[in-house]
């Protein structure tokens, strides 16, 4: 373990730039195993190298420990170069935050480029020495990559962050429901598992929402960038665009339709600044400011996709959004703030348990 010093610290504008520089190297590599369930082990050691797992790691466990601004910007250019890396990435900062303040980091960060996934919900009971802890999760994004998992649960009447080994998970056959091939989600299960009284700790003070919003958007807005770069590309290799493949469509209303999209790019990128310059102040960013900037995102790619060919990759990347946006989406709808109520977190088992699934590790 290397600490970090505040002189070594590359800097936001570097780590973007870290960051854009893999997107021809993530472009030309396989996106996933062949396996289809987990991103190829080049891609996760490029992520790697570039320090994206380090972002949100404390600096004492040789982390970068960065601001929610940095994340949008290294996101927006990971989501440029491949949706399901991107995805990966994206969905480790909030849980490795969440570990940076817990007191089981000298553990999670022994190796500093781990990745912890979740953060997911769970019932918990005290026992001696710690708590039990009794979960399922249909799917869980970059499980299959992991080591730790970060658990929200109301341990002694307060919120609380417990940090669990994957390994003492059981890790099951899921539905994707991101529907992005390869980012890492399976189904997890957590029977009894024992989490010892040190590896759990309160809840971090502040807007937890705030905090997962300003670590998605980035990648809204790249793969928005995304749609650009490939509409640009194919404007020059197929002559011209097209509407679903018909007649070419005059150079007015290409030009027009491109401009509203571009137009609509520029402001969903300021506006997801702007969103996690306010997370960063310490302000709770406005109601509906992620949607918003998905709204934006949208408006791009189905604007380009609009006059794009059917083969064109502008219709593989409106997926790729689509997915994206939607898991975004369902996450702002649960409220932290409700974990005090112990809902939605917090749930009674089914009467009937589910059938079991295939242990895939």
């Amino acid at each position: 373990m290397v600490a970090m010093h505040l002189a070594d610290l590359p800097s936001r504008s570097a780590l973007a730039g870290r960051a854009a520089g893999l997107v021809g190297v993530l472009r030309g590599l396989p996106a996933w195993s062949p396996h289809r369930r987990r991103l190829s082990e080049e891609t996760i050691r490029v992520l790697a190298g570039a320090g994206v797992f380090r972002l949100r790691a404390p600096r004492a466990y040789g982390g970068f420990d960065r601001d929610t601004e940095t994340l949008v910007g290294v996101a927006v250019e990971l989501g440029r170069a491949s949706g399901p890396a991107a995805f990966l990435a994206c969905a480790t900062w909030v849980p490795t935050w969440l570990a940076a303040g817990s007191g089981a980091r000298a553990e999670v960060f022994a190796r500093p480029d781990v990745v912890v996934c979740g953060p997911v919900s769970a019932r918990s009971r005290p026992v001696p020495g710690g708590w039990v802890l009794d979960g399922r999760w249909a799917s869980v994004p970059g499980v299959l990559h992991a080591r730790w998992q970060a658990v929200v649960t109301v341990a002694g009447g307060r919120p609380s962050v417990a940090l669990v080994p994957v390994a003492d998970l059981r890790v099951v056959d899921g539905a994707d429901v991101t529907d992005l091939t390869g980012a890492g989600a399976a189904g997890v299960v957590a029977e009894a598992v024992f989490v010892p009284a040190h590896r759990l700790s309160p809840l971090p003070a502040g807007s937890l929402a705030g905090v997962r919003a300003a670590s998605w958007v980035g990648l809204v807005v790249g793969l928005a960038k995304d749609a650009r770069d490939w509409y640009l590309e194919e404007l020059v290799t197929d002559h011209g665009p097209s509407f679903a493949g018909g007649p070419a469509v005059p150079a007015l209303l290409s030009h027009v339709q491109a401009g509203h999209a571009f137009t609509a790019l520029s402001s969903a990128e300021r506006a997801a600044n702007d969103l996690a310059s306010t997370v960063d102040s310490g302000a709770v960013p406005a109601p509906d400011a992620v949607d918003e900037i998905c709204r934006l995102a949208g408006d791009t790619v189905h604007l380009l996709a609009a006059i794009s060919g059917p083969g064109s990759s502008v219709h593989r990347v409106a997926r790729d959004l689509a997915a994206v946006t939607g898991h975004l989406l369902a996450e702002e709808d649960t409220d932290v703030g409700d974990l005090a109520a112990g809902r939605p977190y917090l749930v009674d088992r089914p009467a009937t348990p589910p059938p079991p699934r295939k242990e895939i590790r």
